[in-house]
């Protein structure tokens, strides 16, 4: 504890003396020393890490952005690495987004608490300003706890319901998303540390690729990309350094708002590229760390982002590939009694689908190679091709989902035909079975039973099909029927086994 660089801006006192109780029981959670037989252990245990205190809220907890702004100075001024804010107020002022904007700039990581209103976070700050690592509190259950606010601006999430910590006479419990905040601050304090030739964008990463899923699917607005995990976090290999700081995966694009990109140091000079559903909607050069994007003029649409950072021969070296969450809602064509229902539901579920604008899904179409290609994608969490450069002349990279085509192209899961793709032509069995053994890299696998379909000639997709059959993905039939065209339906059918294959293999891996 540096008190004596402690300083107080909110009651002009010699050293930062708690008055209220609320900062030493936010550190306490920090930084209590363990092993003494009393009270709790902190977070950050024995790692070499020093804590400056810093008052800017008085002895009834209250103060303003002046104040809390000189705070964070200080901060800077002293080679904090980490600052925590557990504190939340309404309305935004020049004066502390001035400050937090360079820290953030800097390489600093601001935590800062999402508030206890239970509201959207919209306009409460310092959660609100861009860069900003906001936290959400969750319950002993893994729920998100009943006050905690929520929105777009939240990042991750932390226990924050009644934890008993150091107090001003003593120990007491508390609750709330201040006492979520050091979780996250500690955890970035240590990772610091440990890896202290990452940038704060590979740290920050870190949290969000390995965050617990702990309410809805991926990423939500209730408890960010999840709950945070320690060791996950610092098992990690070192992720890129890419990152928007004020757009979230499903975020609706406004129209009058600047979105920022943060890029690590070693990709100034590199080639930028933006892709909403795919499609190629802008190249730059990447000229800085922090670049400025007004999105809705660029897409004028809704739907995934991607950015992709290339050299000069087009060979990626970072990307950022966000997929819009599935909305939760059923569509108006598919009712229960429908023989595909409950896999058209798990395939929604599991983020295969979207159906249609109109709210239908349209079960009884034939399935298009394109749809099949996306399906997969979205499956199977392909990140960006190693090389932006698309092999078929009907697929230029300004064509809608053409990253997702040149990324399955790459695999081998796609090959075309005469140097086209052919994306609008319906799918037949057959191609749906060599598609499916590429994508889950079963071409060199064995044999080990044969199944009698009477119907299958074709060399390559007899295998295809014997291989699926082993595994349960398609029926042990006399009859493939190969020449038929897919339904949508019978895509999610198999798709939803080929998830359940997929989740099966992984959990006998771990």
């Amino acid at each position: 504890m540096l008190y004596s660089v402690s300083v107080d801006y909110a009651e002009k006192k010699r050293y930062a003396d708690d008055t209220f109780g609320h900062g030493t029981h936010v550190t306490g959670i920090l930084a209590a020393v363990g092993n003494n037989g009393k009270g709790i252990a902190g977070l950050i245990g024995d790692a070499p890490i020093d804590i400056l205190p810093i008052k800017v809220l008085d002895r009834y907890g209250v103060g303003g952005d002046f104040e809390i702004a000189k705070g964070v100075k200080y901060a800077l001024d002293h080679g904090a690495s980490v600052i925590n804010l557990s504190l939340a107020g309404q309305g935004e002022t020049e004066v502390l987004k001035a400050i937090i904007e360079e820290a953030v700039k800097r390489g600093v990581h601001v935590v800062a608490a999402a508030g206890n209103s239970h509201m959207a976070t919209t306009n409460v700050y310092p959660a609100s300003y861009p860069g900003v690592i906001t936290v959400a509190a969750i319950n002993r259950q893994q729920a998100p706890l009943s006050i905690s606010n929520y929105g777009w601006e939240v990042d991750v999430s932390a226990p924050g319901d009644f934890l008993w910590s150091t107090y001003i006479s003593g120990y007491r419990t508390m609750r709330g998303t201040s006492m979520a905040t050091p979780h996250v601050s500690a955890l970035l304090a240590v990772l610091r540390a440990t890896y202290s030739e990452e940038d704060a964008l590979q740290l920050r990463k870190r949290l969000w690729k390995t965050a617990k899923d702990v309410h809805w699917r991926g990423y939500d607005m209730y408890t960010g990309y999840g709950m945070i995990q320690w060791q996950q976090a610092l098992a990690l290999s070192a992720p890129l350094g890419i990152d928007w700081l004020n757009l979230q995966p499903g975020q609706p694009i406004e129209k009058n708002r600047t979105y920022i990109l943060a890029l690590s140091s070693p990709f100034v000079g590199k080639q930028g590229h933006l892709f909403v559903n795919g499609k190629l909607v802008c190249s730059f050069n990447v000229d800085r760390e922090m670049m400025s994007f007004r999105l809705f003029d660029l897409a004028q649409q809704q739907g995934d982002i991607a950015v992709v950072i290339t050299d000069d021969q087009k060979r990626v070296v970072a990307s950022d590939v966000r997929l819009v969450p599935i909305r939760m809602t059923s569509f108006s064509d598919v009712n229960r009694t429908h023989w595909a229902y409950d896999a058209i539901t798990q395939a929604k579920q599991r983020g295969m689908i979207r159906g249609y604008p109109d709210g239908t899904f349209r079960p009884h179409v034939s399935l298009t190679r394109r749809q099949s290609i996306i399906m997969l994608y979205r499956l199977l969490s392909w990140e960006a091709p190693s090389v932006l450069r698309s092999p078929f002349s009907d697929v230029p990279l300004t064509s809608t989902d053409a990253l997702a085509v040149v990324t399955a192209a790459e695999k081998g899961v796609v090959k075309g035909s005469g140097g086209r793709a052919r994306l609008d032509e319906p799918l037949t069995r057959g191609q749906l079975a060599l598609l499916l053994t590429r994508a889950l890299q079963l071409d060199n696998e064995p044999i080990r039973s044969v199944y009698p379909f009477q119907d299958v000639k074709q060399q390559d997709v007899w295998k295809a099909v014997q291989l699926l059959a082993e595994r349960g993905i398609v029926a042990k039939a006399p009859y493939f029927h190969p020449n038929e065209r897919v339904t949508r339906a019978e895509m999610c059918a198999i798709m939803v086994r080929v998830s359940t294959l997929i989740r099966q293999y992984s959990t006998k891996s771990a």
